[in-house]
């Protein structure tokens, strides 16, 4: 056991710090989220071709997001320590910390957009033209693969029923394929945007009610995307080309 009062050096420090970060990654749910979002970012911000300012904005944002996800977390862990009853004071104290966070995510939202959207939307429109020949009905059909493909695999893993719970998540899959035909029916990148965020919010009530936990609401975004790419792709190979 350490001796308070000994003199402590930087690096103790810095081992202290380093030991909660790791700590806050490894048991607070919002701030693994944060972490795969910043890995997120950082990835795209490279694919997307950002200038050194611009990653340096990025890397700003993300630094500003987590420290706020981690304020806020160790304000939680205090009030809990002071008392774990009802209090209206530990509540207001609480609610004003996450109140904090959600202006801070929404900001760092503003700036990705501001980063992005000039480098996103010439790839967006391309992508599309791959699809745009295709007949509006076809949107119905896709749907249904995707529900389908998600009953066979609840099928397959036994895990909660077909309309509730399961691997993977069903909302989601739906979700994620309903925002790639908008993608295909609008040819617009600012509908596109604000589609993905209904879809987050859809995906993020059924995580929240335990419904479904986050790797099962991933798969399903992924599996609801890839099936409507599939099915554009071969769509477009054999009933266009």
């Amino acid at each position: 056991m350490k001796n308070t009062n000994e003199k402590r050096t930087f690096i103790d420090s810095l081992n202290d710090a380093l030991s909660g970060i790791i700590e806050a990654i490894i048991h607070e749910r919002n701030i693994k989220i944060d972490f795969a979002f910043a890995v997120l970012a950082i990835l795209m911000s490279l694919l997307l071709g950002f200038d050194r300012k611009e990653i340096i904005i990025v890397c700003i944002m993300i630094g500003v997001v987590m420290a706020a996800e981690m304020i806020n977390t160790a304000i939680e862990n205090l009030a809990d320590v002071v008392t774990t009853e009802q209090n209206p004071k530990i509540k207001k104290v609480k609610d004003t910390s996450a109140g904090a966070v959600l202006i801070v995510a929404f900001t760092s939202l503003i700036v990705a957009y501001g980063l992005a959207f000039d480098k996103l939307d010439p790839l967006v429109r391309h992508s599309l033209n791959i699809v745009t020949d295709l007949p509006l009905h076809l949107s119905a059909g896709i749907l249904l693969v995707v529900v389908l493909t998600v009953i066979f695999f609840k099928a397959i893993t036994k895990k909660g029923t077909y309309l509730r719970g399961g691997m993977p998540s069903g909302h989601a899959a739906v979700a994620a394929t309903s925002v790639m035909i908008i993608w295909y029916l609008t040819n617009n990148t600012v509908v596109l945007l604000i589609t993905m965020v209904l879809a987050v919010l859809v995906i993020h009530s059924r995580v929240e009610a335990k419904i479904h936990t986050l790797f099962e609401s991933v798969l399903g975004i992924i599996l609801g995307m890839v099936i409507a790419l599939v099915v554009f792709g071969i769509l477009k190979l054999f009933l266009v080309m």
